[in-house]
């Protein structure tokens, strides 16, 4: 296996398992994670507090959802970036949502330096996580939507 893709993978692995400081210890300290779009999630997120943030709207989102289900059709890598390939379903309520989504990272010194996220149908991803963000406005985190 690739460094890269070990890499990426160790990443994978760390959000599945509920733990934003792992996450955040494979990145460089002035990472950029991009996500497209015009949605509660769209954004750039910059260095280690970015990271954490995205980190918990992505998971304060995906814990709202009724149901998510997908996976991870290819990982590649060489010795500059992975590209993850993912195919992702979702339920809130009666609305249903599917996309393929694309992360290219752009590996520094071992760590993740970039993310470039590319998701296919953008219009479905910013319909549906709008709609998903509305329903978590007004909870606890005081999330930002």
């Amino acid at each position: 296996m690739h460094p890269n893709e070990e890499l990426v993978r160790r990443e994978a692995d760390a959000w599945d398992a509920g733990d934003p400081e792992a996450v955040v210890a494979l990145y460089t300290p002035q990472a950029v994670y991009h996500i497209p779009g015009n949605n509660p999630l769209s954004g750039d997120y910059r260095g280690h507090e970015g990271i954490r943030e995205y980190y918990r709207k992505t998971t304060q989102l995906l814990g709202a959802l009724d149901e998510l289900d997908g996976g991870e059709h290819d990982l590649i890598a060489n010795d500059k970036h992975a590209v993850r390939l993912i195919q992702i379903r979702a339920r809130k309520g009666d609305r249903r949502a599917e996309w393929r989504h694309v992360a290219v990272y752009h590996v520094r010194n071992g760590k993740i330096d970039r993310v470039w996220v590319h998701v296919d149908p953008q219009s479905v991803v910013d319909a549906f996580t709008t709609q998903v963000g509305d329903t978590v406005a007004g909870d606890s985190y005081g999330a930002p939507w």
